[in-house]
């Protein structure tokens, strides 16, 4: 008997950071965080009909995962207020002609925030696509006359660390 296997599925470190990053798009609070983290991470799961091959019991491991991500996710004060809104994956023409895609991009009245969620381990890379990201957030912002300086967060979902990340390079 063919027994199926994580492999199998081409499920790797980048799938399981893109299963990762779709249950964050698809996660609306409605404040029953343990019902909204089951409904993103299920929903997310069944985006990818590669791993339907996988045993029962790797697919719940999975789940069980991704959920617990959400979760503390959703206890983050940080990330909560802007959790579920218009501004996920939004992909942005800059004007220099490049198309960026910040995981999460959200104008409050205090200013644009930007998030960007990892999986895996944090590198000088992750740091530097969050500062291009606010200088766009910054530039949508000032030519919408809104006011406020932009604020980052590297989110590192399986290392459950949030990192505050300004333009300038610093630490706030």
């Amino acid at each position: 008997m063919f027994r199926h296997s994580v492999e199998d599925a081409g499920f790797d470190q980048r799938t399981r950071g893109k299963l990762a990053h779709k249950a964050v798009e698809l996660l609306r609070p409605t404040g029953d965080d343990a019902a909204d983290a089951e409904r993103a991470a299920l929903l997310a799961l069944a985006e990818f009909p590669e791993l339907r091959v996988l045993p029962d019991a790797e697919r719940a491991g999975l789940l069980a995962e991704v959920r617990t991500m959400l979760l503390w996710l959703l206890a983050r004060p940080e990330a909560r207020p802007h959790l579920g809104l218009a501004g996920s994956e939004l992909t942005v023409l800059t004007p220099g002609g490049e198309f960026l895609r910040p995981d999460l991009l959200h104008f409050t009245s205090e200013g644009p925030v930007v998030l960007e969620f990892k999986t895996g381990h944090a590198e000088p890379a992750h740091a530097a696509q969050l500062r291009e990201y606010l200088a766009l957030a910054r530039g949508m912002a000032e030519a919408c006359a809104e006011r406020g300086e932009p604020r980052g967060f590297l989110v590192y979902l399986d290392r459950r660390v949030v990192e505050p990340v300004t333009l300038e390079g610093g630490r706030p």
